[in-house]
C-alpha cells in the first residue's frame, strides 16, 4: 500500500476517534450491536448521521474516509493536507452529533463550507 494512503487512513481513523466522545468510549468498551440494517451496498444519499454515530469505530472510519474520497473525486482533487482532513473529520463528527437526522453527505457539505473559508 502506498505510504500516502496509509497516512490518510491513519489520519482519518485518528480524527474520527478523537472527534467524538462516543468513539473514545467505543475504544474501551465493546461496540453495541447496530440497530440499523446494514447492506452490502450503501447509498450515501440515505445514510443518516445517527447511523454513522451508531457504527463501530472501524465502520465509522471507513465511511468517513469514503466520504472524503468521494468528495475529492467529485471535485477532481488529487492531494490532501492531513491536518485539514483531521479537522474536517472532527467537524463532521461534531455536526453529526448536533444534527443526527442529517444525511452524512449533507453534514459533509456543511463542514466543507465551514472549512473552505
Amino acid at each position: 500500500m502506498h505510504r500516502s494512503v496509509v497516512v490518510l487512513m491513519l489520519a482519518a481513523a485518528l480524527a474520527v476517534g478523537a472527534g467524538s466522545t462516543r468513539a473514545q468510549a467505543a475504544a474501551t468498551t465493546p461496540a453495541p450491536q447496530p440497530t440499523v440494517k446494514y447492506y452490502r451496498t450503501y447509498d450515501l444519499t440515505r445514510i443518516k448521521c445517527a447511523d454513522l454515530l451508531q457504527a463501530n469505530l472501524m465502520d465509522r472510519s471507513s465511511a468517513v474516509m469514503f466520504i472524503w474520497g468521494y468528495e475529492a473525486g467529485r471535485k477532481g482533487i488529487t492531494s490532501f493536507d492531513t491536518v485539514k482532513l483531521e479537522n474536517a473529520t472532527q467537524g463532521l463528527m461534531q455536526t453529526c452529533e448536533a444534527k443526527p437526522s442529517l444525511t452524512i453527505l449533507a453534514a459533509a457539505a456543511e463542514v466543507q463550507k465551514r472549512y473552505a473559508k
